[in-house]
């Protein structure tokens, strides 16, 4: 095993370029194991040469599109449907160049798809403030001692550019604003648009129960969520007036339901 310690400070992406020699008898023997901390990646595999190398698949210009458009990175674009592929065909002719934030980023264990330097720094900080607000929700007491009978749950919105909605069931606007000084990125942080009506634990009892055991309901759901913007339960069917009416009946016309089209699982 070897070792190289760097010491330094920069601003910006930092590429990593050198040559790792391998003795001829044991080249393609083993593994190459590269590790270079958190961000800039991993990598397991032979060396370059060997009949086990493996190399990335190009990504296919739909999916760039389309990723892209999950995270809202092509919004400045204000949906030029031209300018957006001719900077997605940009960005895979960085990959094919051999750009080195294009090829990480394009990695499975990256983004699964090229970026730009910038665009590679803005999902990063995504990650980083969204860690740590889910960190101080789920895994610290703040919510229990601060909104332990209002709080209603968080939705996060990537294509809005990362925006993460949280609700509370009284003095929403006041609570955030509560909230938001143990935050990092306070700006990506919103209430929801319409004050909710029950709290996260009251969504999960409903969700957890349902459909009861002797409902007629049993057989016709697909799938179940929560949906915490909408401040409802989601339901998945093929019958989605049926379910829809019958739930009005067993819950009543004011449950916190929503009844969507889902079709039955395929098991693989």
């Amino acid at each position: 095993m070897g070792r190289v310690f760097c010491s330094g400070r920069k601003s910006g992406p930092v590429t990593f370029s050198g040559t790792i020699t391998v003795p001829p008898g044991s080249r393609c023997a083993a593994l190459l194991r590269l590790n270079v901390w958190r961000w800039t990646g991993d990598s397991v595999n032979f060396p370059s040469g060997c009949q086990r190398h493996y190399e990335e698949p190009e990504r296919h210009l739909r999916q760039i599109i389309s990723d892209r458009a999950y995270y809202g990175l092509d919004a400045d674009l204000q949906g030029d449907r031209t300018a957006i592929v001719r900077r997605a065909k940009g960005l895979l002719g960085a990959w094919r160049r051999g750009d080195p934030v294009a090829r990480w980023t394009s990695m499975e264990e990256a983004f699964g798809m090229p970026l730009t330097a910038a665009e590679q720094t803005e999902l990063e900080y995504r990650e980083t403030y969204r860690e740590h607000f889910q960190h101080l929700v789920e895994d610290s007491d703040w919510v229990a001692r601060n909104a332990a009978t209002t709080w209603a749950g968080y939705e996060l919105d990537e294509a809005a550019g990362g925006i993460i909605y949280v609700g509370f069931t009284v003095e929403p606007e006041a609570m955030l604003e509560k909230l938001k000084r143990h935050l990092i990125a306070p700006d990506r942080f919103k209430p929801f648009p319409a004050t909710p009506t029950y709290t996260e634990a009251e969504l999960e009892k409903i969700w957890f129960s349902f459909p009861r055991p002797k409902s007629p309901l049993r057989g016709l759901v697909n799938e179940t969520s929560i949906d915490y913007l909408a401040n409802k339960v989601e339901v998945g069917t093929e019958q989605v007036g049926r379910v829809r009416r019958l739930i009005g009946a067993e819950y009543g016309p004011d449950a916190p339901f929503e009844v969507v089209f889902a079709g039955r699982a395929i098991l693989l």
